[in-house]
């Protein structure tokens, strides 16, 4: 390596920020390559034209990967899946391809369907407006070069009509294409001011269109380019474009920090390593420093490894395009002109380091796959995905995205193609020729595999497609989605491989004669005023209106997120009668006895008795014997009071061995009961297995809620113990046991954004409205519902109001295969890890609908109530509903769901849709809360009932180990036997 003295960092000039600065990448010739917010590089982008040279027809071509252009320095903010960027409740109308685009056909011509164009144009207006107050926060940052403000997205068509609906089509999604530059000029304009979301748009738009902004993407951050992480299925945390940028060319440095701020990844070709002074360049501040560059240096030239090493280890290659710049002087200078090509791959251009700086690939658990052929000095065991009996092997390593698995194959190409013969060379060579026609093969010609997303693993499946299928996917992907790989003779179908391709089916965006007939001369209206086109057909009678004028942007919001009163009414939750709370959960049978005049005492304590069950409103059972009121009165100290002299006679509870409900006598074989002890706790935990169910467990903290499940006689399986106690609305959690020392998490939950509002806020029906969406928008994520599921009472309620077909198919679809990565743990004291998917402290803000206040020091009294949040301000939280912790203790706590806590949440949102809003904090909610004073006592009475039963009856047959700490943990449970509970 030549000297590094060319490399330091210049007088005055701040080394790099380290948290922003992933790689120094170094060539042989002494050039570097700099990487922000960034780990790899991607293929190789495209060069695009600058917009100020003329009207930029196709805008399509900018939501892709490209050099850097110093007019448009906001591209860097496209998402790089436009598709998965429009989930939000915003920008659904925008959710759509060429060929699902839903047009409708008014007399002789072609028209985007009314309702979503209304969507369109509502949209339109909000992000034109939102741009105008955006832009005064850049002013500044612009002084070299002239900053290029994207064309509005009608100018492009969608508002006309036309008789050929393909150039409709064309027209509509060069529309969509520029509704995202739109916001991206949006959102690089908010990332160079601060608090913008907060104080400039809720000044203009007010709380509920603010609140609808905010959830889309302009607001959030970006991910840096990680192709170990990408595609992991949550919309929330979304991937952005990022540019390529050569030093000598960018204009837009002052807006490079706030670019990585907001984790914008940047891929800076910095050239030959020149002395300081030498040049002046825009990102003088980003020269990287001599320890930077030489910490690079031992793998900028590590040696390739050894074949059986290499399998182990993903590949990332670190070659790039490089050109020559303004004074003439080439940078490096590729061997051929074919060495570089837009869209390639970097091995081509030659001097540059490969990295193998990557661990190897951990250890997998095998899952029912294929065995490799490889012997076991070869490197660890690989283990493949899964597959179905009938399918042909994929070759894809478990775990593996689709950048590792071509990576991996290349790798094994190169070597073979260092064997291969000539005469096979030769038939390859001939394939290959063949395969760029991009001719869908024949019945008999080479296999194709469809990489498709699977929800639950995060990431995408290779799977193969059938002879007789091939010809209906085939057309769904563009030339630049397939890649072929003429050594194993296969086609690999993948919108990932050009998220953004267009379609060139009928060749429309390269018919420059068509884009005259379109659009016309525009090249000179760039910089002209917009005139607000109408959608107007005289011909056929249509009179569209889109008149640019003031509007009412709460009533623009409510109407763009299509929420209404009507859809706020929650169905009413079926909920156990009196009968069946006392049988099932409190395992109490009372003999049925005649209905008698009760005397005022004894209806005093019947009243107070249903109270304290939460069953005041409880229906009852035709189907069992009937309890009386009498027989309530006379049980109400015992249910207060168990175990003490006061308790219930023994023949009614199925807890002692005299009574003929005995419960160990009607337990279902096969289940296994656990205590765990949890590390540095002294709190323990109940598990419920089934050895032919070793997927997982469910873990329960009630030892009550442990009976409740054992006392299901229909329940046969985890899975359909697991239903019925989430029927009931209790706390369960349903882990995967990890053994030993885990793989390290690579995968970080997004944050939700809890909403903040100013001194005096007073909710309105926009606010509840806009509460509601946002919840019911969370639980589009099958993770976050299915957690939510499980997390019992008033979380469980809010969650519920799903079909009851997706209610099961979620809580039985977990827990996710990616658990380890997003979920939560209980680490026990023997060293085991449970893991589930649990809800996040901000999650559940969202789900109860916390607004944090900024805090009036009027109202504190000396007492303390605010908190102070992560901006360091003084919060008070208020929400719609109490929060878990309010929950937990209350006199709505009883440990299911039951009619009394349904008819209180059925009358709190009938206050709210009523006008009656009023949000209060956790002190407040508590107060509000405590309700009958005997439904916590009987709660805890059966607790400790319960427990008390679990040890003498049924933990008491399990084998014990006394650990360190004294603390008991089970290792081997029960197996319930009918013989052994004689």
């Amino acid at each position: 390596m030549s000297s590094n003295a060319g490399a330091s960092a210049s007088p005055g000039t701040a080394p790099t920020n380290s948290a922003s600065l992933r790689k120094v990448v170094t060539t042989k010739t002494d050039g570097q390559f700099v990487l922000l917010g960034t780990k790899s590089l991607p293929p190789i982008p495209v060069a695009v034209t600058d917009p100020l040279d003329g009207f930029p027809r196709d805008p399509k071509i900018y939501l892709a990967r490209t050099w850097s252009v110093n007019s448009i320095p906001y591209q860097v903010f496209v998402p790089a899946d436009t598709y998965a960027a429009c989930q939000c409740q915003l920008l659904r109308c925008l959710n759509y391809t060429r060929g699902s685009m839903p047009l409708e056909m008014k007399g002789q011509k072609w028209y985007l369907r009314e309702d979503v164009y209304k969507d369109w144009r509502d949209l339109e207006m909000a992000l034109l407006r939102l741009r105008e107050f955006s832009q005064s926060a850049t002013t500044d940052f612009h002084a070299r070069t002239r900053l290029f403000s994207w064309p509005e997205p009608r100018r492009y068509g969608y508002t006309g009509g036309d008789a050929n609906h393909t150039k409709l089509g064309w027209r509509i999604m060069n529309s969509r294409a520029a509704f995202m530059l739109v916001m991206a000029e949006i959102a690089y304009n908010a990332a160079c001011q601060p608090n913008f979301w907060e104080e400039v748009v809720y000044q203009h738009f007010g709380r509920h269109m603010t609140d609808l902004l905010k959830e889309t993407w302009m607001a959030r951050d970006g991910e840096g380019y990680d192709p170990l992480q990408a595609k992991n299925g949550d919309n929330r945390r979304l991937e952005r474009l990022g540019l390529f940028v050569d030093a000598d060319r960018c204009l837009f440095d002052r807006a490079v920090p706030s670019m990585i701020r907001a984790r914008i990844p940047l891929w800076i070709i910095w050239g030959k390593c020149l002395s300081p002074g030498q040049a002046e360049r825009g990102l003088e501040s980003y020269r990287p420093t001599e320890r930077e560059v030489r910490e690079a240096e031992p793998w900028a030239f590590a040696t390739l490894p050894p074949p059986r090493i290499a399998i182990g280890l993903r590949d990332v290659r670190e070659e790039s395009w490089l050109h020559g710049d303004r004074s003439g002087r080439q940078i490096e200078a590729p061997s051929a002109p074919s060495a570089f090509q837009e869209g390639g791959t970097w091995e081509a251009a030659p001097g540059w380091g490969v990295d193998h700086d990557l661990p190897p690939e951990p250890m997998q658990v095998e899952w029912g796959a294929p065995l490799p052929d490889l012997s076991s000095e070869q490197g660890p065991k690989i283990v493949h995905e899964p597959l179905e009996k009938s399918e042909i092997p994929n070759g894809q390593h478990l775990r593996e995205t689709w950048q590792d698995f071509f990576a991996r194959r290349e790798a094994k190409n190169a070597l073979r193609r260092e064997k291969e013969s000539e005469q096979s060379r030769q038939v390859r060579l001939q394939r290959e020729q063949q395969a760029r026609q991009f001719k869908m093969p024949g019945s008999k010609g080479a296999h194709v595999f469809v990489w498709t997303l699977n929800e639950d693993k995060g990431y995408l499946v290779r799977k193969h497609v059938v002879r007789g299928q091939v010809e209906d996917v085939w057309g769904d992907y563009q030339d630049t989605q397939r890649r072929y790989d003429g050594f194993h003779n296969e086609w690999d179908l993948n919108w990932e491989f050009d998220p953004n391709a267009r379609d060139d089916s009928e060749d429309y965006e390269n018919n420059a004669d068509l884009a005259e007939e379109l659009y016309g001369d525009l090249d000179s209206a760039v910089t002209q005023l917009t005139v607000p086109l109408d959608r107007v057909d005289e011909a056929e009678g249509q009179n569209r209106a889109n008149a640019d004028q003031d509007l009412d942007w709460e009533e623009l919001g409510r109407r763009l997120s299509r929420c209404n009163t009507a859809s706020l009414i929650p169905e009413t939750v079926y909920c156990r009668s009196l009968e069946r709370v006392l049988s099932q959960y409190h395992g109490i049978r009372i003999p049925a006895t005649r209905e008698s005049e009760l005397t005022s005492l004894q209806a005093k304590k019947a009243k107070n008795c249903l109270r304290a069950l939460s069953c005041r409103n409880a229906n009852r059972s035709d189907q069992d014997e009937r309890v009386s009121d009498k027989s309530l009165a006379e049980s109400l100290d015992g249910l207060v009071n168990r175990g003490s002299s006061k308790r219930l006679p023994v023949e009614w509870t199925d807890f002692h061995p005299s009574s003929p409900h005995f419960l160990p006598k009607l337990l279902v074989a096969g289940f296994k009961v656990a205590q765990v002890a949890l590390s540095r706790s002294d709190v323990s935990l109940y598990s419920i297995s089934h050895p032919k169910e070793p997927d997982y467990e469910i873990i329960l903290e009630r030892a009550s809620t442990v009976v409740l499940g054992l006392r299901d006689s229909y329940a046969h399986t985890l899975d359909q113990m697991t239903m019925f106690l989430c029927n009931w609305g209790v706390k369960l959690s349903t882990c995967v046991r990890v053994q030993g020392q885990r793989e390290e998490r690579t995968f970080v939950r997004a944050a939700e954004r809890v909403p903040y509002r100013a001194k005096g806020f007073q909710p309105n029906m926009e606010d509840y409205q806009s509460y509601v969406r946002r919840r019911r928008q969370l639980f589009e994520n099958n993770e976050i519902l299915r957690a939510a599921l499980k997390h019992g009472g008033l979380i469980w309620r809010l969650a519920v109001e799903i079909e009851q077909q997706r209610f099961e198919e979620v809580v039985l679809s977990g827990p996710s295969r990616r658990v380890t990565q997003i979920g939560g743990v209980h680490r026990t004291a023997d060293g085991d890890e449970l893991w589930d998917e649990m809800l996040t402290e901000d999650q559940i803000d969202i789900i109860c609908g916390v607004y944090k206040v900024e805090w009036a020091e009027e109202k504190s009294h000396g007492r303390k109530k605010a908190e102070s949040d992560r901006r360091g301000q003084l919060t008070e939280h208020v929400s719609w509903f109490p929060k878990p912790t309010a929950w937990k203790g209350s006199g709505l706590d009883v440990g299911f769901w039951s009619a009394d806590n349904e008819s209180w949440y059925l009358h709190r949102v009938v206050k709210y849709l009523g006008g009656d809003f009023k949000c209060e904090n956790q002190t407040e909610w508590r107060k509000s809360l405590k309700l009958c004073r005997d439904a916590p006592k009987v709660s805890e009475a059966l607790k400790t009932a319960s427990r008390i039963f679990l040890e003498k009856h049924i933990l008491s047959h399990c084998e014990f180990v006394f650990c360190e700490t004294a603390t008991v943990v089970t290792n081997e449970s029960l197996e319930f036997l009918q013989a052994d509970s004689d």
